[in-house]
């Protein structure tokens, strides 16, 4: 049964989501057509406050490939996503690498928000801040 990504469907799922993979056949236009939507709107809901994978499928059906790698690389740039191109049936190694790093690079981006957010709110932070305040003044009092 085909069930159609509404917008209003894409903002639920986007509230909840970190992580997102917007796939694609670079055999068929109308799935490129439906990832470009899908990326925009996930990012006008999240702006920079998820990760997005653009994933171009079907990579070892080069002869049927109806995308080329420069549009899926122009939308990936758009959307401000990662961008890969993949073999399913083909390179289970290659999709275990993309699941894998996109995990990861995820993680990394988190643990830097949460260490950027912790050290914002310390006591030694807001101390430092204070100390470059003093400092500028004495600066641009002293003549």
């Amino acid at each position: 049964m085909f069930t159609q990504n509404t917008e209003q469907k894409v903002e639920q799922c986007a509230a909840f989501g970190d992580l997102f993979f917007i796939l694609y056949s670079i055999t068929d236009r109308s799935s490129f057509m439906e990832a470009k939507r899908l990326g925009r709107d996930i990012r006008r809901f999240k702006y920079n406050d998820c990760v997005l994978v653009l994933v171009g499928t079907k990579k070892d059906l080069k002869h049927h490939r109806r995308i080329s790698l420069n549009e899926g690389l122009g939308l990936a740039k758009e959307i401000r996503s990662a961008f890969c191109e993949i073999s399913i049936s083909e390179g289970f190694v290659e999709t275990n690498s993309l699941l894998y790093d996109s995990l990861r690079m995820h993680l990394n981006n988190r643990t830097e928000e949460e260490n950027a957010n912790k050290e914002k709110s310390s006591p030694l932070s807001r101390m430092k801040e204070g100390f470059r305040g003093i400092y500028a003044r004495r600066k641009s009092c002293s003549v």
